[in-house]
């Protein structure tokens, strides 16, 4: 019998075109747990609106390697028998290359799911270490919400940096402007073009606020077209976004040379 389903399953991928076999791969893989279990998933949770994996989900369906059933008033897709999970080599040996990575997955899509729960805020974004494992995922595993999350955490850390390293530049700096001040208190001279700096700063630090607000909208229209599958739309705003953004940092440099 383990052998009967192990060909059939292979039978099944071999009548995929490559990239319907890849998507089928990916399909199958969100649909073991951790715990190597059944998963229960929508169609949306599995093809995010991809060709590839909704026509490898269709054949797979159609092989009878995948189950729908309706849950309440969810119609979901589960694998058709504990069977496959241990007696498909095939499968076995994915979950087994995967392992780590899937495990990074699963904490990715927790992270999404709180990150959206919180109105998609900077305090749900992932830090340093954590994009650090996302690199276990290869980019076309990712469905369009969890490449907003991760593109929108790295964003967030490269701006962080930038902020410290300018931070590190002007304390000492704001340190000995003050210290200077007090003690050449009587060299108005000086004082004028201090204050000249600190004028073109803040009205720099303005603008990039400004800027920043301006393109939070370009923003949340970005984000909401991934979630909606939209790519190519969701991508021409995000570049939009990105660049703007660029601009910001421009700004925010300036202030800081003043």
């Amino acid at each position: 019998v383990t052998g009967a389903l192990a060909r059939h399953g292979d039978g099944a991928l071999a009548q995929l075109l490559p990239a319907q076999r890849r998507a089928g791969r990916r399909v199958l893989m969100r649909l073991v747990t951790l715990e190597d279990t059944r998963a229960s998933l929508s169609e949306e949770e599995l093809v995010a609106g991809e060709a590839p994996a909704k026509a490898a989900l269709s054949a797979l369906v159609n092989a009878r390697l995948v189950v729908v059933r309706e849950v309440g008033d969810r119609v979901v897709f589960e694998i058709a028998h504990e069977a496959l999970l241990a007696g498909w080599a095939t499968l076995r040996g994915w979950l087994d290359e995967e392992r780590e990575s899937r495990a990074v997955r699963h904490r990715l899509e927790l992270a999404v799911g709180d990150w959206e729960r919180l109105g998609r805020t900077r305090e749900g974004l992932w830090t340093t270490a954590q994009l650090k494992e996302a690199a276990l995922l290869e980019p076309e595993t990712l469905r369009p919400r969890e490449r907003a999350f991760l593109d929108a955490s790295r964003t967030a850390m490269a701006r962080g940096r930038r902020l410290r390293r300018a931070a590190i530049v002007l304390l000492p700096m704001i340190a000995v402007a003050t210290y200077g001040g007090i003690w050449l208190k009587g060299q108005a001279d000086l004082n004028r073009q201090i204050d000249a700096h600190i004028a073109v700063a803040a009205a720099r630090v303005t603008e990039a606020e400004q800027l920043e607000h301006s393109i939070a909208v370009v923003y949340q229209q970005a984000l909401t077209l991934f979630t909606e599958a939209k790519s190519a739309a969701a991508e021409a705003l995000w570049e939009q976004y990105r660049g703007a953004l660029t601009r910001v940092d421009g700004e925010l440099g300036s202030a800081a040379q003043e």
